[in-house]
């Protein structure tokens, strides 16, 4: 008897130093996905998150920092697969249902991806990007006063959050209210007035309402931030053409051509352009 007992006892001893090891493990492959993740190394922090999940099957942080990485990497069935794990195992966790309902919204399943960013706004009232994306999906929809609801308690929740304000002002474009879509424009140029996407939608705007002048400083300060930014080169074209400055017309729709060769109303229009030019006939 007191042999079985040592045998039960040395195997007990065993199980439990081999679970504090296994839980070790788990851990430090953990820790290791975590320093990979932090460096945008996503497909080796997605091998350690593997391993610590292999260890320790029911580690929900490993299933959520794997999910995030399958996501980044654009494995959104994968990542789905994690984060639904991980609202099983933790479903008080808002961030959980956010990233679960991201999936969603990648792989086009509205419904699905709605109802899993409502579950993440329960547990978190204030999560803005919840609410954002809420926006997203039903702008997408086409369901602008819902869309318009949405951005606006992304707003509220984080009033810094400039990209709300712009897809706000997107929604409002769509909508015909110009003048509050320029409005989102200017708030969101004051918070990020290193964007030239920003300016070139609201020189579209300021053109819409007639303010040419305004319109060509948009779009030459966003060429000036990104002169890749190809289009600006056509808007600001356009302008000028109506404008009368053929030659500096002649010149923005020249560089814009030659990104997009195959435009045949632009070719058109620079053969005409040439022609003034040449004539003198402005």
């Amino acid at each position: 008897m007191n042999i079985l007992l040592k045998i039960l006892y040395i195997f007990f001893i065993c199980f439990i130093s081999m679970s504090i090891s296994s839980a070790q493990s788990a851990s430090e492959a953990f820790e290791a996905g975590l320093i990979e993740f932090e460096k945008e190394k996503f497909e080796k922090a997605w091998d350690h998150f593997d391993k610590a999940i292999s260890l320790r099957p029911k580690f929900e942080k490993a299933h959520y920092f794997r999910g995030r990485c399958a996501l980044e990497m654009e494995s959104y069935n994968a990542a789905l697969d994690d984060f639904h794990i991980a609202t099983n195992i933790n479903e008080y966790d808002a961030e959980n249902h956010y990233y679960k309902g991201r999936c969603e919204w990648h792989l086009e399943r509205y419904t699905n991806a709605i109802k899993d960013l409502e579950q993440a706004l329960v547990y978190n009232p204030n999560h803005f990007e919840a609410y954002q994306t809420m926006g997203i999906i039903y702008q997408k929809l086409k369901m602008f006063e819902k869309a318009k609801e949405y951005y606006d308690k992304a707003i509220a929740s984080h009033p810094n959050f400039h990209a709300t304000a712009f897809n706000k002002s997107k929604v409002k474009e769509y909508t015909g209210d110009y003048t509050s879509a320029l409005h989102e424009y200017n708030h969101s140029i004051s918070h990020d007035p290193t964007d030239p996407v920003l300016f070139m939608n609201r020189g579209i705007l300021k053109e819409i309402g007639g303010d040419m002048v305004g319109a060509l400083d948009d779009f030459g300060t966003s060429i000036k931030l990104d002169p890749n930014l190809k289009i600006c080169y056509y808007y600001r074209g356009q302008i000028l053409f109506h404008r009368k400055q053929y030659k500096e017309a002649l010149s923005d729709l020249q560089i814009y051509l030659k990104s997009f060769p195959s435009d045949y109303e632009i070719k058109t229009e620079i053969q005409m352009l040439r022609k003034m030019v040449n004539t003198n006939s402005f």
